[in-house]
């Protein structure tokens, strides 16, 4: 079913524009008719050839997330206003927070300060607590899932997250979550606790602190392993945050830094922080009322990225995800057991373009896009002495590596990629699949190259190819980091998936 944006969807709500969009979810403004007010209403749509068994489980997550943010009464957790059933679909209606999300306040300014991290973390901590004290577990913290609307913070997207006595959508060994964020026993596909929380929440920080994610690799495996056997990225930019980032990044559960020294360390390191950096937005939406014209559906503004889910009890089918999922937690395992360590590296953004591009497409480098803007920090932070005589990073060579790379994933041409990734992510290529999914043609954007630096992000739309019907499945925005070493080489350091389109 298809809901006419021109109808009132169940009498009373009516759909404006697109303002989020995840793997299985789209996320409406919508106009309350009945109490005059904005609100956010979740539609769950479901790819094609799901069978019953999945659809009933899907559906039934649905019904699950209402049930825990309903739950919760705090402003620092989304409110849930309305559950629905309108043509056999669950769909939620939530309270309208205007602002965006951290990864879209991330995505404008790179990094925060020392300082607004802590504060931000504080409040977020102060949610994860009174969700945690009503006994549910979120188990997917991550900068997407944290919206900002002026001071507040608030929590969002309670699709996987685990209630206290309800174990009917839980299985033994299931992984849900976000790589990039998941805590070491989620990789390994155990229970969530409010210490999973913790960790993910210190992932979080770290990203919003130092500008990338603490762990990483080539795929959704290298991620894992890196998770499960290796310290996370130096700290760089955390300066007194380092501590407690540490604390709550600690492997073991029964270490990690507990909920109430984490909130006393951070409310003292926030104490004085100046606010957030003001997002560059677009206007906010004009006022509606019953008899207001709709909008077409808008750009995606608050993107909600690919999110691992478990399937129901009805095994998947073999393009799930989770297939590919399942494979790296299996590597996981093989290396702990081993006692082997396999030196992997995130992050990863990108540029360029090739036989596989879409249409239009240039091969070379457009004219390089106006930084971002940057964010002063209040308080003088930590600087580094440049290298002397720096060499800048150069294009064309940034543009031929990301070029072979991007073409052996497209081409299946193991030995091609293998050569244009750096040696030590070579041990963790798996194979060619992102997500479960090949790559048909990709497009890579206008990147910065930041002055002084030997390595960068750079980021490609990728349109995305089933592989058992070879047929297109939608498009999605990756990024990866390239790295130039000491001999003048590039090498492609790392994939981290982004957002679908």
């Amino acid at each position: 079913m298809r809901t006419d944006p021109d109808e009132f969807l169940a009498g009373r709500y009516r759909l404006l524009d697109v303002i989020g969009r995840g793997g299985m979810g789209v996320v409406w403004r919508a106009w309350d008719a009945d109490l005059d007010r904005t609100v956010a209403i979740k539609e769950l749509r479901l790819p094609d050839g799901v069978d019953e068994g999945e659809r009933a489980t899907f559906y039934a997550r649905l019904e699950r997330e209402a049930r825990a943010a309903a739950r919760l009464k705090h402003p620092g957790i989304v409110t849930v206003h309305d559950r629905l059933t309108v043509g056999g679909r669950p769909w939620i209606v939530m309270e309208y927070v205007e602002g965006g999300s951290l990864q879209d306040l991330l995505r404008e300014h790179q990094r925060l300060d020392t300082g607004a991290v802590a504060a931000l973390g504080t409040k977020m901590l102060t949610a994860l607590r009174a969700a945690h004290a009503a006994g549910v577990v979120h188990r997917d913290v991550k900068p997407a899932n944290v919206l900002l609307e002026g001071e507040r913070v608030v929590l969002t997207d309670f699709g996987i997250a685990a209630l206290e006595g309800d174990s009917t959508l839980t299985r033994s060994g299931a992984i849900l979550g976000t790589p990039a964020f998941m805590a070491p026993e989620q990789v390994r596909g155990q229970d969530a606790t409010p210490e999973t929380d913790l960790w993910s929440l210190g992932a979080t920080l770290y990203a919003a602190v130092e500008g990338r994610v603490p762990f990483g690799g080539a795929n959704t495996g290298g991620i894992f392993v890196a998770i499960a056997t290796e310290d996370p990225h130096p700290f760089v930019h955390a300066g007194p945050l380092t501590a407690v980032l540490a604390g709550l990044l600690d492997k073991d559960p029964a270490r990690r830094l507990n909920a109430d020294d984490a909130h006393r360390l951070l409310t003292e390191l926030g104490r004085d922080a100046e606010p957030l950096p003001t997002r560059v937005a677009p206007p906010p939406p004009p006022p509606v009322s019953a008899s207001s014209p709709v909008p077409p559906p808008g750009p995606f503004a608050m993107p909600l990225p690919p999110t691992l889910r478990a399937t129901g009890p009805v095994g998947a089918r073999p393009t799930n995800p989770l297939l590919y999922v399942g494979v790296a937690v299996a590597v996981v395992a093989v290396v702990i057991a081993l006692g082997v360590v396999v030196s992997l590296w995130p992050d990863s953004k990108r540029s360029a373009t090739g036989p596989n591009s879409e249409p239009g497409d240039s091969g070379t480098v457009t004219t390089p896009a106006s930084p971002a803007p940057q964010y002063t920090p209040s308080a003088p932070a930590t600087t580094y002495p440049a290298t002397p005589a720096h060499t800048p990073m150069s294009a064309d060579a940034i543009n031929r590596v990301f070029k072979k790379y991007m073409d052996g994933l497209a081409d299946h041409n193991m030995t091609q990629l293998r050569a244009a990734t750096c040696p030590r992510l070579r041990s963790g290529l798996l194979g060619f699949a992102l997500n479960g999914y090949y790559v048909a043609r990709w497009k890579m954007k206008p990147y910065t190259i930041p002055t002084g630096a030997d390595e960068l992000s750079v980021e490609a739309t990728l349109t995305q190819q089933d592989p058992d019907t070879g047929r297109t499945a939608g498009r999605v925005d990756n990024q990866w980091i390239i790295e130039r070493d000491s001999g003048d080489r590039y090498w492609v350091c790392g994939w981290l998936n982004d957002k679908g389109q």
